[in-house]
């Protein structure tokens, strides 16, 4: 699952390698120019309209990516913890599979560095 997958500049090419790819955006013409893109690469991805920091899919998920500048879209630690709620909630039990990227304001994984293996993953550039 990748969350605020935008126009699908990485969930397309996931797709394209043959792997199974959720998205969820905030914005409705990001999913639509999404949907698409995905069209034209001849590609399934499901997208859906949703706000990450209140999503609920109603399954889990092998990996969760958060890339690019997401979390500019964070601005309270109350909405970062809703995240990781929600993240906790999607990913598969014994994974530790949760990538977060280009953080431009520092380190959350630091926050939760108690929650065993949720951040073990975690690639910060």
């Amino acid at each position: 699952m990748e969350l605020a997958c935008g126009k699908g500049r990485v969930a397309i090419p996931l797709s394209q390698r043959g792997l199974s790819v959720t998205g969820i955006d905030y914005s409705q013409p990001m999913l639509d120019f999404a949907r698409k893109k995905a069209r034209e690469a001849q590609v399934e991805i499901e997208l859906t309209l949703s706000d990450f920091r209140d999503f609920d899919l109603g399954r889990t998920f092998g990996s969760i990516l958060l890339l690019s500048n997401a979390l500019w879209h964070v601005h309270k630690r109350s909405d970062f913890e809703a995240l990781m709620q929600g993240v906790q909630r999607h990913i598969e039990r014994n994974r530790d599979s949760v990538y977060i990227q280009k953080i431009a304001c520092g380190d959350p994984c630091k926050h939760y560095a108690g929650r065993r293996g949720m951040y073990q993953a975690c690639s910060l550039q």
